[in-house]
């Protein structure tokens, strides 16, 4: 179900897009490219810059996809950092057999996983801090973590090794930072309907 702003967007994009673009849409395909009149065709019905802030030049109206997007994100950073709590162990099992395929497939399957959370972060982060300091907040934020965390990995997973005499010991601590990172999503805000500012 679309808001009344969704519709006052959407209806002259469908008016628009039937007029200006569709009978145009294979020339425009065979040539690899649209001519720039139909970007300034857009601005004028104001179909660009729909969800910038009017003061620099948008209209401010919100995005369709904002609200599926941001119920969606919460769930996207909790589905991949469970998965990684489950799916560490066996996937590094998987990445210590003696097999290629079998490495090449746990490479490929953890790879999917850290894909799944690693890909809403940027605006989990973005959505965490007010305005005035987002920048600073997510950067330091993210690098500190990264620093500490990814930084000093190597050195906690010989330690580990060494210490259990297990190679895949390093696969409990993956397991400790999904869980901790799985129940501080839990306290993410949903801002989807909340303008960023």
């Amino acid at each position: 179900m679309l808001t009344d702003e969704q519709t006052q967007i959407r209806d002259p994009a469908q008016i628009f897009a039937r007029a200006d673009i569709v009978p145009f849409a294979p020339d425009w395909d065979r040539d690899h490219g649209a001519p720039r009149s139909i970007y300034r065709a857009m601005a004028e019905v104001g179909l660009m810059g729909v969800t910038i802030d009017p003061r620099y030049g948008g209209s401010g109206s919100i995005s369709f996809l904002t609200p599926w997007r941001s119920k969606k994100l919460r769930l996207i950073l909790l589905l991949g950092m469970a998965s990684m709590a489950v799916m560490a162990c066996p996937l590094l099992w998987q990445m210590h057999h003696p097999d290629t395929t079998m490495i090449l497939t746990g490479q490929i399957a953890f790879a999917a996983i850290c894909a799944l959370f690693m890909s809403g972060l940027p605006a989990a982060m973005t959505e965490m801090f007010p305005h005035n300091v987002r920048v600073f907040a997510v950067s330091v934020g993210y690098n500190l973590t990264y620093a500490i965390f990814g930084g000093t990995a190597p050195m906690v997973a010989l330690w580990l090794v060494e210490r259990t005499h297990d190679d895949l010991a390093f696969a409990w601590y993956i397991v400790a930072m999904a869980v901790v990172s799985f129940f501080v999503a839990l306290t993410i805000k949903d801002r989807g309907n909340e303008p960023l500012d």
